[in-house]
């Protein structure tokens, strides 16, 4: 139910929706989250028909019609608070959009009534907005018969000169200033996340190009079919990226399918199928770091700082002229890449090629380098060390290139380095990845019996005779070997577990 009282003033904030600014009505006593007819046939948005329609009741059971119709899945940004929303579509007075009871519960925001601000602490916000002030406006209460229960709102909102919606902008500074250790306060503006994710970088030496082999062209592929949740993710990635620049429309006349991956907290991550234009890609050879090659750098080192970069391969442009070979077609039309992408062949090479770039006056003497992974070391003091991370520092942020708070780890006796344990004794395997070797079931298929290996062979520095002692498994991945599972292979499994038990690792 839509609180309405005259004589009072409403709580109103401002949002964008594909572009265009609007008013929205915060109001917990509506049932629903509304977008006005005359806007929706405005906006950016598509209108389907409702699966269940039902109608709308006012105040004193006054029938306000039926709702049939609602939006497609669109972003909706107040200040940098951004979020995919679904709206019913109906008549809503002088506000072109109403975000009633469901959205305050699922953001659940925290309202401060003295000071007027609207406190949002459950999304990723990262700046506050002010928000509009609302006129008495004389639309009647709405409320649905769908829901099981009535909500009945105060009607009680202050009377002021504007309504503040803060997001956690100030509670992420005092956040990275507890993660960041002491002596490095002065860098946390390379921390904070909306500066690495929404702007496009300029154009660098190390800028990504597409090398096809002789006589070959990319060409398209078929949309595949997705479900209707990836569908939703899909117009959210399009529509986010496409206004950051990282993408944008494309005449290209080649184009490649996307698909999405479970992330493991059950997300979604796009990725482009860019396997057939991989096939004829000219590879690139840039060697990436390997563990076993750099034990030795480690030696007598006491101090440790582990950093991870935020946004990896967006800092890198795409070659000007080389954009349309990185097309990708979806129902929502042809797209291309401005920045790196996921899935290209040579991505690794070039990422890696860059971050060696920046770091090169320091690589080996007090810095490694792994893709987004860069491990400090020092044999010195503490000074030395805070002194080695300074000059780190200072290089990626003259490189525009951010870092993820909760990835780092300042002053370290000991840190997690490419799934390895790295410290002043040398380098020791993590314990989580023993376990998970030590406790791998027996393989039914060849994949099986390759993710296995895989994971173990990572580790084979740490086992003698490693390639021998493996050797019937890896008969097993012939081309049109048929997969029997004998003794052999069960003894050899078997001895691989043994091994890591039981080994110096």
């Amino acid at each position: 139910m839509l609180a309405a009282t005259e004589g009072h003033w409403h709580m109103s904030i401002q949002v964008d929706l594909a572009g265009r600014s609007a008013r929205a009505l915060l109001d917990s006593g509506v049932t629903g989250i509304f977008m006005k007819k005359e806007y929706a046939a405005n906006v950016r948005t598509w209108n389907k028909g409702k699966k269940e329609v039902y109608q709308l009741q006012g105040l004193g059971e006054t029938s306000l019609g039926r709702v049939d119709t609602e939006t497609d899945p669109m972003i909706m940004k107040i200040g940098d608070h951004e979020e995919t929303v679904q709206f019913d579509v109906t008549e809503t007075g002088e506000y072109n959009i109403i975000l009633g009871y469901p959205w305050l519960w699922r953001h659940n925001p925290e309202i401060n009534w003295r000071e007027g601000t609207i406190r949002l602490t459950k999304c990723g916000c990262t700046s506050h907005t002010e928000a509009q002030e609302s006129s008495n406006h004389s639309m009647k209460g709405i409320r649905s018969k769908a829901m099981k229960k009535e909500i009945r709102a105060t009607g009680q909102i202050r009377n002021s000169k504007g309504w503040k919606l803060i997001t956690p902008h100030n509670r992420e500074s005092r956040r990275i200033r507890v993660t960041i250790a002491d002596e490095f306060q002065e860098f946390t503006d390379m921390f904070r996340e909306a500066l690495a994710r929404d702007s496009l970088p300029e154009h660098k030496e190390w800028d990504h190009k597409i090398l096809l082999e002789e006589g070959q062209k990319p060409t398209f592929a078929l949309i595949y079919r997705m479900m209707e949740k990836e569908l939703e993710e899909l117009w959210k990635y399009i529509d986010k990226n496409q206004e950051k620049g990282f993408i944008r429309l494309s005449t290209s006349p080649a184009g490649y399918p996307v698909i999405f991956v479970p992330k493991k907290d059950g997300s979604l991550r796009l990725c482009v199928d860019y396997r057939q234009l991989n096939k004829i890609t000219v590879k690139n050879r840039y060697p990436l770091l390997l563990i076993e090659e750099i034990q030795d750098r480690f030696a007598g080192a006491k101090w440790f700082t582990a950093l991870d970069l935020q946004g990896a391969y967006t800092h890198i442009r795409i070659k000007p002229g080389e954009e349309w070979k990185t097309a990708f077609r979806t129902r929502f039309g042809l797209y291309e890449y401005q920045v790196m992408p996921f899935g290209l062949t040579n991505a690794p090479a070039t990422f890696q090629a860059m971050i060696n770039s920046v770091l090169y006056e320091y690589l080996d003497k007090f810095v490694v380098v792994y893709l987004d992974d860069i491990l400090v070391y020092t044999n010195g003091s503490r000074e030395e060390h805070t002194e080695h991370v300074k000059k780190v520092l200072r290089k990626l942020r003259d490189n525009q290139l951010q870092l993820k708070p909760e990835k780092c780890e300042f002053f370290k006796k000991e840190v997690e380095f490419l799934g390895h344990i790295i410290s002043m004794e040398g380098i020791r395997m993590d314990l989580k990845k023993i376990e998970a070797i030590t406790e791998w079931p027996q393989p039914k298929n060849v994949t099986e019996v390759q993710a296995f290996h895989g994971l173990a062979n990572y580790y084979r520095m740490f086992i003698r005779n490693f390639s021998e002692i493996t050797k019937p498994l890896t008969t097993l991945f012939k081309k049109d070997t048929p997969f029997k599972w004998t003794d052999n292979q069960q003894r050899a499994f078997e001895r691989i577990k043994e091994e890591f038990r039981n080994g110096d690792i």
